[in-house]
């Protein structure tokens, strides 16, 4: 084999020159290539999306397997598998449809109202703005121009159709999620769930054979870390999303504010944001009742939904997420920030388990570091300096 060895420069060469041949090729056809990298997605999309139901369903299946795992009941223990699975696509069934027919329906009459409503609720913005500039003897603001722009806002509104909207946007639905594709991710997250002690262990075998043992535990590793930190924290945060949405709808249904199970549901959801989301949905919120229910029910409202928020950051939401993050707020305040800006609301959502991780891996990189400094800086002990002189 000695012979071949001069052959080794010329191999790496070619592979070098093939790879950048590829990439050009790639980046002077790219819109091919894209046409070619869609053609690819489109087929195997139902089993992309398999895998992401799959993904979203693993964690309470194995806790409900956990479970009856324990069972003293010989066939429950003994099928628990399958009657996890079983159990956690129907629980996944009922959530959809007691959304369906209880939940959306309340959220599109709120939001057709809302969208109906608009001029009336601008105008009276401008009459409050201008009542306060004539007490107060200010001019913040020119009435003029802004009359103007809440004649341009309601124009907008008038030629927007919320009722058109929702039929291209059922259109669009309709043509890129066919029931055969649905009914294909929904066999393919079955058999995923069914079968994911095996594709684990085929793709330990995998690494194994490509990167070596050590290597593929340290990978291994890795992404369990990775894996548990993103699916508890996405779990935590849309428990604790579910039960603000419904804190603040019971909240603002008390205090008769109209639109409640609109703005509570927009509550929850801004609540998935870390920090920023909370105040942005309080905000609005109040705007809104502002135009909707008066000052003094602003007031109100505001108060009743700084005081859920303050129950909230040092009750629930510890009770929920416990000691998992392990994070500074600044740390988070910084990657919310920078994954907003970057990535727009995806990244707003996930900048904090992103930045956990980089953590995590920063913090076992330096602790590496460290222990192999201390290694090479530390003097030979006197045993083993007698065990060199034995051995001599």
């Amino acid at each position: 084999m000695g012979k071949f060895k001069k052959y080794n420069m010329l191999f790496a060469v070619f592979i070098l020159c093939a790879a950048l041949i590829i990439i050009y090729k790639s980046i002077d056809n790219l819109s091919s290539v894209k046409e070619y990298i869609a053609g690819i997605l489109k087929v195997v999309k139902p089993f992309l999306v398999g895998f992401v139901i799959a993904y979203v369903l693993n964690m309470p299946c194995k806790g409900i397997r956990k479970r009856l795992a324990a069972s003293k009941n010989k066939f429950i223990s003994s099928k628990s598998k399958g009657i996890s699975i079983l159990s956690v696509y129907l629980l996944a069934v009922l959530i959809i449809v007691v959304v369906v027919r209880a939940i959306v329906p309340a959220i599109y009459s709120n939001v057709m109202d809302m969208y109906n409503n608009a001029p009336t609720y601008i105008n009276k913005i401008m009459v409050f703005v201008d009542y306060w500039q004539t007490k107060l003897g200010i001019n913040l603001f020119s009435t003029e121009k802004d009359i103007t722009a809440g004649k341009m806002l309601e124009d907008f509104l008038k030629s927007f159709s919320l009722t058109e909207f929702s039929k291209y946007a059922q259109g669009v639905i309709n043509i890129t999620s066919g029931v055969i594709n649905t009914f294909i991710a929904l066999i393919v997250s079955v058999y995923m769930l069914i079968d994911s002690e095996l594709i684990t262990n085929g793709i330990k075998s995998a690494l194994s054979v490509m990167i070596g043992d050590n290597r593929t535990e340290k990978v291994i590793n890795y992404c369990t870390k990775v894996n548990n930190i993103f699916s508890k924290y996405i779990y935590c945060r849309v428990i604790d999303a579910v039960i603000i949405a419904v804190l603040a709808t019971l909240v603002l249904w008390v205090l008769r504010v109209k639109y409640a199970p609109a703005l509570g549901f927009m509550i929850g959801f801004c609540n998935l944001i870390p920090y920023f989301g909370s105040i942005i949905g309080t905000v609005v919120t109040m705007l809104i009742t502002l135009v909707t229910g008066g000052l003094a029910k602003m007031l109100w409202t505001g108060i009743s939904l700084l005081v859920m928020e303050q129950i909230d950051g040092n009750y629930i939401g510890p009770k929920i997420m416990g000691e998992m993050l392990e994070i500074r707020p600044l740390v988070v305040i910084f990657a919310v920030t920078v994954g907003g800006g970057l990535f727009g609301v995806v990244g707003m959502l996930i900048s904090v388990p992103v930045a956990v991780v980089l953590k995590m891996i920063m913090e076992d990189y330096l602790t590496g570091k460290r222990n192999r400094m201390r290694g090479k800086e530390q003097p030979p002990t006197e045993e083993s300096s007698e065990e060199e002189n034995a051995g001599q």
